[in-house]
């Protein structure tokens, strides 16, 4: 482990020499990862095309065209397809990125075996990811085949893990959790602690989102401990946003801030646009939370163009709805509708289901306040549906609660004492304490009410 760590800085290093060798706003790192490549055995080739992604950039919008293609050599035309898409991925990110990871087919590379084509499926999957989250799955499973008959099980993993991420992006936790660890495994078995800690910390946010915030550190500083020990610095980021977003919901937002302003910080050096754009909202929320509602909103729209500065669409449908979430702190009702039906329509565009279901549940909520019962249930039971299709857990309880909430204001204690009961079980089922002692205090008045009917 010790070899390969030293082969790895020994790598880092002569990247950062390269730094100097800037022409015309072009900064390539052929020699490096060549070099890399050579010592394979001993240096992980993810690792190497990782730190490739991060380093490798192009300020100019014109492509280079890269000659790597036509060398008689696998690893070197593995490397030619990373570049053209990590150029398409970073600078575009809409569909003429599609279009010309497409063109690569028909490329002429001095090889044909599956795993190029498994490359190239899943990059293609990941130019879906960004808005369309059905053809994602679908490309993302054909590279895993084309991986599988190539026997690339380095392949195999990456493939896994990013399909398991499409699935997070859905709240589908437990098929997101399945593909996570047999991605885990594969890594394991490869002694790849790059793709083992990548996977921790996803399984880490799947335990925050289900609830579970013991778990959910505890994974996550397993995978810091070994994103700092690589010094992957997007890793680093990614942990030190969750562990800030499990503050957050614990309500300690000094902390919180603490370490989204870290992930932040790492992002913009990166030029992480998804990041960026993520640590944004999840500030503004912290100001929201706060009551600083100005703040709050400054921030949300920095995320809001940001995200439509290259054309991410469910970071643009999230910032449109916390706007609206301030909208309605302070009474603006009908404009924060018209922000929340915004990022509905975005959301349903992309396939964002859990998205979806928080775009409607805030609508619902606004008709509710504005005592519009019906139309806040026709919503609300909208989200519930989505919410149990999705097995979202989170806004599950939520729209249960607020559906029981509203069927009492209504009078029509039965219906909801049931809604409400359902809520509280759940609560208790998935071990979280916040808002049971109020539903527990409204069901025992309800039990109060149709005792005296």
């Amino acid at each position: 482990m010790n070899e390969k760590l030293n082969y790895l800085k020994k790598f880092k290093a002569n990247i950062l020499l390269t730094e100097n060798t800037i022409k015309d706003g072009i900064f390539f790192t052929e020699n490096i990862i060549i070099m890399a490549f050579i010592d394979r055995d001993i240096v992980d080739k993810n690792i190497c095309i990782n730190y490739m992604n991060q380093n490798y950039y192009v300020k100019n919008k014109d492509l280079i065209n890269l000659d790597y293609g036509k060398r008689d050599s696998k690893l070197i035309s593995v490397i030619y397809i990373k570049e053209k898409i990590n150029f398409c991925s970073k600078n575009t990110l809409n569909d003429n990125s599609i279009n010309y990871i497409s063109e690569l087919f028909n490329f002429d590379y001095g090889i044909n075996n599956d795993e190029l084509k498994g490359i190239i499926l899943e990059n293609m999957a990941m130019a879906y990811y960004l808005n369309n989250s059905e053809e994602s799955i679908d490309n993302f499973k054909l590279s895993l085949l084309s991986y599988k008959l190539a026997n690339s099980k380095e392949g195999e993993a990456s493939c896994l893990s990013n399909l398991a991420k499409v699935y997070l992006d859905e709240n589908n936790f437990e098929q997101a959790l399945t593909y996570f660890r047999d991605s885990l495994k594969i890594y394991k078995s490869m002694f790849n602690e790059f793709g083992e800690s990548s996977i921790l910390g996803n399984i880490g946010l799947i335990y925050y989102k289900k609830g579970n915030f013991d778990s959910a550190i505890n994974y996550l500083l397993k995978a810091l401990k070994i994103h700092k020990l690589i010094d992957y610095k997007m890793g680093i980021a990614s942990d030190y946003s969750n562990i800030g977003l499990i503050y957050l919901d614990k309500n300690n937002y000094n902390k919180a801030l603490e370490y989204l302003e870290e992930s932040l910080k790492i992002d913009l050096e990166l030029t992480n646009i998804k990041g960026i754009a993520s640590n944004y909202s999840n500030i503004g929320l912290i100001y929201r939370d706060k009551k600083m509602f100005s703040k709050a909103l400054n921030y949300f729209k920095k995320a809001l163009s940001t995200s439509k500065e290259v054309g991410y669409l469910k970071g643009e449908s999230a910032a449109l709805g916390n706007i609206g979430l301030i909208l309605h702190d302070i009474g603006n009702f009908d404009e924060a509708i018209d922000y929340h039906k915004k990022a509905l329509k975005i959301d349903k565009k992309i396939g964002n289901r859990s998205g979806e279901a928080n775009d409607l549940g805030n609508i619902g909520l606004i008709y509710y306040e504005k005592f519009e019962l019906e139309k806040a249930l026709k919503y609300l039971l909208n989200t519930l549906k989505i919410s149990q299709n999705i097995d979202s857990i989170q806004i599950n309880i939520a729209a249960l609660g607020n559906i029981g909430f509203i069927y009492f204001d209504k009078g029509e204690y039965k219906v909801a004492y049931d809604y409400l009961k359902e809520a509280c079980e759940l609560l208790e089922k998935n071990n979280m304490k916040s808002g049971l002692k109020n539903f527990k205090k409204i069901l025992n008045e309800i039990e109060y009410n149709l005792l005296e009917i």
